[in-house]
């Protein structure tokens, strides 16, 4: 359970941890958020703190967006924020940035919620 007397938006999401050739990495590992280029029109909103989780090996990352507000309040017809975000990720001692990088879009825009995650790996 995400939260309780939540009105808003979330999206589930699920990453595969994998080396320069493409192979799962199948080790645990500690992975870190971070975002930038935060924009948003919600009251009270704010860039996410960087956060790092343990992933065990043979699991997965899984992330979950969300946006909204408890105890009654919903969001309006044009509440909405965007961000970026990247991710570094320590194993074996050593630190390594990855190069996906995810563009995050989320609310409530004209009426129509949604929470949009494009994914790049330039």
């Amino acid at each position: 359970m995400v939260k309780t007397n939540f009105c808003g938006v979330y999206r589930n999401l699920t990453y595969d941890l994998v080396d320069k050739n493409g192979q799962t990495v199948n080790q645990t590992y500690q992975i870190t958020e971070s975002f930038s280029n935060f924009s948003s029109t919600i009251p009270g909103d704010s860039v996410p703190s960087p956060k790092t989780f343990t992933v065990l090996a043979g699991y997965y990352a899984t992330d979950i967006q969300l946006v909204g507000f408890t105890g009654g309040l919903c969001l309006a017809s044009n509440d909405h924020d965007s961000m970026t975000q990247k991710f570094s990720v320590t194993i074996g001692g050593r630190s390594f940035p990855l190069t996906t990088v995810v563009t995050i879009n989320r609310g409530n825009s004209s009426g129509t919620a949604e929470v949009d995650a494009v994914i790049t790996t330039p």
